[in-house]
């Protein structure tokens, strides 16, 4: 126990050698089981004392135990241990690492192979949405004019690169790693992607096009950098994939840094509201068998909230798409399916738009048929 208290200058050449002494001690974290808080740290903590009236350390860690499906501690002799090359050779390193780092180190941690398989599936989102990048926005320039969506996904970028530094920089790394995979996976993916997607089309030649672009590059670049420490791997792999920057690797880059004249917390509480609505117009949709390729005359909004009245003028065109409807407005409706929500009641016109619709079946026939014969 007196040489291994030793360990912390001991490992660096002191006192017959000073430079790395100086440079490194003491040291920034210490990570170890909670049976050395009466072990290993506490003859560090007393020797250090003893010599030089300090700490050896300035941050603990001590993690939990790996424990098998029914909470029991993996051992050999219980015959229940699951080996790391396991999950490597089944999925990927940088999947075991993700799992690994979702969760509270300090905790102890429960192997499930069904786990294991959520984290791969979260994979192959990420994975199809840098292909989504790379195909649809392959170069982007700088624009001014960006649209209220953009806006959004950039001002939750930023919040976002602002959390996940913090929590890497005071070692809650689980923490880092969710908030990233959260932003990729919800906001990105499942919302911005779903709504710009007809605005980076190869057909589409709008004025709005750039932004998209632009917006899209500028998330994939930075969340390439942002999961490296975590997945280096599957970063380093996009980073090229996409070709999202001028450095030889994502591990050569510099670190994000937010982007304050991104920031509009405005936006972001509109975009809420936003997704609030579309909630209930799905619902309704689903409630009266009202499938949501079949365009609606109208869908109306009826609300004593300001963040709600804005975001439907904000949102405007989003809306539209989004609920697959010709007007979007505040107030109400006589004649329309009707549900309410914690901001005030939505109204669905039951008024389908029946040769829009009919068309739009057709198309998705085509368009299966097409997959089916494996034909662009």
């Amino acid at each position: 126990w007196f040489d291994s208290g030793l360990a912390g200058w001991a490992s660096l050449g002191y006192p017959a050698k000073k430079e790395l002494f100086e440079k490194m001690f003491p040291a920034d974290l210490n990570i170890e089981g909670p049976d050395q808080i009466r072990g290993w740290w506490n003859s560090q903590l007393i020797t250090s004392v003893i010599t030089f009236n300090r700490a050896p350390f300035k941050n603990i860690l001590f993690h939990g135990f790996t424990l098998d499906a029914h909470g029991s501690k993996m051992s050999k002799s219980k015959g229940n241990p699951t080996g790391p090359e396991e999950v490597v050779n089944k999925y990927s390193r940088d999947v075991l690492r993700l799992y690994l780092l979702s969760s509270p180190p300090w905790e102890d941690f429960v192997f499930k192979w069904t786990d294991v398989d959520g984290i791969a599936k979260s994979f192959v989102i990420l994975e199809n949405t840098f292909n989504f990048v790379k195909t649809y926005a392959p170069k982007s320039k700088k624009v001014k004019d960006l649209q209220p969506e953009d806006a959004w996904i950039l001002s939750r970028l930023n919040g976002m690169i602002e959390e996940a530094t913090r929590q890497y920089k005071s070692y809650n790394i689980h923490k880092a790693a969710n908030a990233i995979t959260d932003f990729m996976l919800s906001d990105f993916s499942r919302v911005y992607i779903k709504m710009i997607r007809d605005r980076v089309w190869p057909g589409y030649t709008g004025s709005d096009k750039a932004a998209a672009m632009f917006a899209l590059n500028e998330v994939a670049k930075e969340c390439a950098k942002l999961l490296a420490p975590i997945c280096p791997f599957f970063a380093e792999h996009v980073y090229q994939l996409c070709k999202l920057g001028k450095e030889e690797s994502v591990h050569l880059c510099k670190w994000p840094k937010p982007y304050k004249k991104f920031v509009n917390p405005t936006i972001e509480k509109e975009m809420t509201a936003v997704q609030g609505v579309l909630e209930i117009v799905n619902a309704i949709r689903k409630d009266n068998n009202i499938k949501i390729r079949w365009p609606v005359e109208s869908v109306y909004v009826e609300s004593d909230d300001e963040t709600v009245k804005s975001s439907l003028i904000t949102f405007e065109k989003v809306l539209k798409t989004m609920t697959n409807a010709k007007d979007v407005a505040h107030g109400s409706l006589e004649n329309g399916y009707s549900k309410s929500f914690s901001k005030g009641t939505v109204h669905v016109s039951k008024n389908i738009l029946k040769g829009e619709a009919r068309l739009r079946e057709l198309l998705r026939e085509v368009q299966s048929h097409r997959k089916q014969r494996k034909l662009k």
